[in-house]
């Protein structure tokens, strides 16, 4: 009984919700191995180089875009915020690419996995509810290979967001915007930061 009264009340406290939204992000500084007399070249210009040899060569970005889709639990209260977790997943797609001269439908894909910590912060208008959050997690990326060439990537982000009351169950994510950094695990570009702006529907259990 101790036990059940426990999580009634922790339950009570606590807020759930679900998102579901669109982002376009910006692959920035990426790094890619021009091959002379094959396909895969930069699109960007590639310095002098000698026959049958490779360059490297740091493209300006690629911009992909899609859907992303998460979760969060809202449990503590520390003065003015309320702290949580997050977790959420993106799919993003470009029709070019950074890595090759060619371009079309899904040249550049992007797969993320992020979970963080989050606070939002009390305002005196309470259909407000700016919040902050730090992730980390894991990106799937051609980017810097060319078209279906993946390599791993571990992701470090920051975001900052305005979600806006719409009904007790609902709201608007009228902006979010993100900052961070990609390191690579294994093959393609050694860092690629990484900038995001995105907006969402936002469902969650009623506001007290």
């Amino acid at each position: 009984m101790v036990f059940l009264w426990l999580g009634c009340g922790l339950a009570a406290r606590a807020q759930f919700g679900a998102y579901f939204g669109y982002t376009g992000e910006r692959l920035g500084g990426i790094t890619c191995l021009s091959y002379i007399n094959t396909g895969n070249n930069c699109s960007a210009t590639t310095a002098s180089v000698t026959p049958a040899s490779t360059t490297t060569s740091t493209t300006d970005s690629v911009n992909p875009s899609g859907i992303y889709f998460g979760g969060y639990w809202d449990f503590k209260t520390v003065g003015p915020v309320r702290l949580g977790a997050d977790v959420r997943y993106y799919d993003a797609k470009s029709n070019k690419s950074a890595s090759s001269s060619t371009g079309g439908p899904n040249a550049t894909s992007s797969n993320t996995v992020l979970g963080g910590v989050r606070g939002t912060f009390h305002t005196k208008f309470s259909w407000l509810r700016p919040y902050a959050e730090i992730a980390v997690g894991r990106t799937s990326t051609d980017a810097a290979n060319g078209p279906g060439l993946f390599s791993s990537y571990v992701r470090y982000q920051g975001f900052g967001g305005l979600d806006i009351r719409i009904m007790s169950v609902m709201d608007l994510r009228a902006i979010e915007l993100g900052l961070g950094n990609m390191n690579e695990v294994s093959g393609g570009s050694g860092s690629i930061s990484v900038r995001s702006i995105g907006a969402a529907i936002v469902f969650h259990t009623p506001s007290r």
